[in-house]
């Protein structure tokens, strides 16, 4: 069938808790508890699925009731990833312009992601900008980065 469907979810659901876990406590070895936070029903999810299996995710760094006064501001995107049966076949470039094209709706002026060292080139790909120097988050080195919208 091969339906590609993209959803915004106001909070965390067993299909993100699920590729959160895979990708990130199962292949990265995040710690379970600070890989899920008290306050997920506060940010945006976005959510990227191919008939019924969710297949890519990002976390906008935002509340619905906050949207209106994301005009013209910074915002954050986190938590991006495809589950490893689909990388590499443009589906983090999909949910990534699919998280863009929502906040350009919402007039948000700048994004800024934490990418983890080895996704640098693919966010620098997307028009992301390096800003700052090499840190460690949840053990693992990461780069702040930018795209102005």
């Amino acid at each position: 069938m091969n339906n590609l469907r993209y959803l915004v979810l106001d909070n965390i659901n067993n299909d993100i808790l699920s590729i959160r876990k895979e990708v990130f406590i199962n292949e990265q070895q995040v710690p379970k508890e600070i890989e899920y936070e008290s306050n997920e029903h506060e940010r945006i999810h976005c959510c990227l699925y191919l008939d019924s299996k969710l297949i890519a995710y990002g976390r906008i760094v935002l509340s619905y009731a906050c949207v209106r006064k994301a005009l013209n501001k910074n915002v954050r995107v986190g938590r991006v990833c495809v589950r490893k049966e689909y990388r590499n076949q443009g589906y983090g470039k999909k949910i990534m312009n699919f998280i863009e094209d929502k906040l350009k709706e919402w007039r948000v002026s700048k994004i800024e992601v934490h990418a983890q060292l080895h996704a640098k080139y693919f966010y620098h790909s997307l028009g992301y900008k390096i800003n700052g120097s090499v840190f460690k988050e949840a053990g693992i080195e990461h780069i702040e980065m930018y795209k102005l919208l």
